[in-house]
């Protein structure tokens, strides 16, 4: 089973409180970052465009610099998301987020080759960071790993606070998409009621659910 790429979640990148920090107090709880996730989480094309006019309205800078690349990442933009998160990375060598976005745009434009560098990258870095095992399993589960890409998850998820209730539940739904294809198919079930409850409306999970339904269906 392989998804089309709207159904796939980006993790978030910059935790809430490191970008918040970043960016002017003034972007509140509307800020770009919050947008963004929302947008992915809900496909909601108004969040999308409030997302582009806030991140427009934003000084210069790097923060700014990797949420536009971010904004073309959720605008289906995969060559210039890619481009600008290169640029990010040689700007920033050491920041997770960076090399994050590389294999976010790079993976569904086919370079596996450069996203398998960055999740190293980022493994080596930060190897108990979510946002490392999240693209690390990503990248495996590409390369049709999927008990590698799923051991990643199970490590990506126990890395979560609970607090971040739309990370849990983008885990939940990768590991219940992973659960499927290995043939679990009331693993992949339970796997998606839980980030269903978690996340109500999560939109990932419900294309996920309607994929797995069709398929299901003799």
């Amino acid at each position: 089973m392989r998804e089309p790429l709207a159904m796939r979640h980006f993790p978030s990148l910059l935790t809430a409180a490191v970008l918040f920090a970043l960016l002017p107090a003034t972007a509140g709880a509307q800020a770009p970052p919050q947008l963004l996730d929302r947008y992915f989480a809900t496909g909601d094309p108004a969040l999308l465009a409030r997302s582009a006019e806030e991140i427009a309205m934003l000084p210069d800078g790097y923060p700014k610099r990797l949420l536009t690349a971010r904004l073309r990442l959720a605008e289906g933009k995969l060559e210039a998301a890619l481009d600008e998160a290169r640029k990010r990375n040689a700007e920033a060598p050491d920041d997770l987020d960076a090399y994050a976005l590389i294999v976010d745009a790079a993976l569904p434009l086919g370079k596996t080759s450069e996203a398998e560098r960055a999740a190293q990258w980022m493994l080596d870095l930060r190897d108990r960071d979510p946002r490392s095992l999240t693209r690390a399993a990503a990248v495996r589960e590409h390369l049709n790993d999927h008990t590698g890409a799923r051991e990643m998850l199970v490590n990506a998820y126990q890395a979560t606070p609970n607090s971040d209730t739309q990370l849990r539940a983008s885990i939940l739904t990768d590991a219940a998409r992973l659960a499927w294809k290995l043939d679990r198919k009331p693993e992949a079930e339970q796997l998606l009621e839980r980030a269903t409850k978690l996340l109500p409306g999560y939109l990932p999970a419900a294309r996920l659910a309607k994929l797995m339904k069709t398929e299901k269906q003799p």
